[in-house]
């Protein structure tokens, strides 16, 4: 159970806060929600019960999310099956709310960027805007945990350069 006030991550959208936690009747059963609040100034109600089942946690500690960053700007061989599949992949690896996925995501994304670019053609608007979406994420993680200096420690303008 996360408390008001709390910092959590939330899939897709990164950083956010309780904002209050409330009940209320829904088919004549009380049911509790957490009420979350973005950067962006979005609010979303989160039924409590659901809130883990959803993806939503707390940020990694210092050390975690550095080992999951470590791997980000590694090379990753990319099969057929999954250039054929991107679409899903990408959007199943946004939805977890995990932090190794967004990387993974990005990780593949680039290597993508790059077989495309072989051949003269660029990612499409779905793999840019799935791109943007996951650096995003891992950004608000990063300076929810290290703070705006940790963009820099962990390379953040290499990632967003290779887009």
């Amino acid at each position: 159970m996360y408390k008001k006030g709390e910092t959590i991550i939330y899939p897709l959208y990164g950083i956010s806060k309780i904002k209050r936690i409330y009940k209320e009747k829904v088919e004549g059963v009380d049911k509790e929600y957490y009420e979350i609040a973005f950067e962006n100034g979005l609010y979303v109600s989160v039924p409590t019960d659901q809130a883990n089942k959803l993806g939503m946690r707390h940020p990694l500690s210092k050390k975690d999310l550095a080992k999951v960053l470590k791997d980000l700007n590694k090379k990753i061989n990319i099969e057929d099956e999954t250039m054929s599949n991107l679409a899903d992949i990408s959007k199943e690896k946004l939805a977890t709310g995990a932090t190794e996925d967004a990387v993974l995501l990005i990780r593949m994304l680039h290597s993508v960027a790059k077989i495309k670019q072989e051949k003269n053609h660029t990612l499409s608007l779905t793999e840019r805007s799935n791109l943007t979406s996951a650096i995003d994420f891992i950004k608000s993680e990063i300076v929810s945990v290290f703070g705006q200096k940790g963009l820099q420690d962990f390379n953040l303008k290499n990632v967003q350069e290779q887009e």
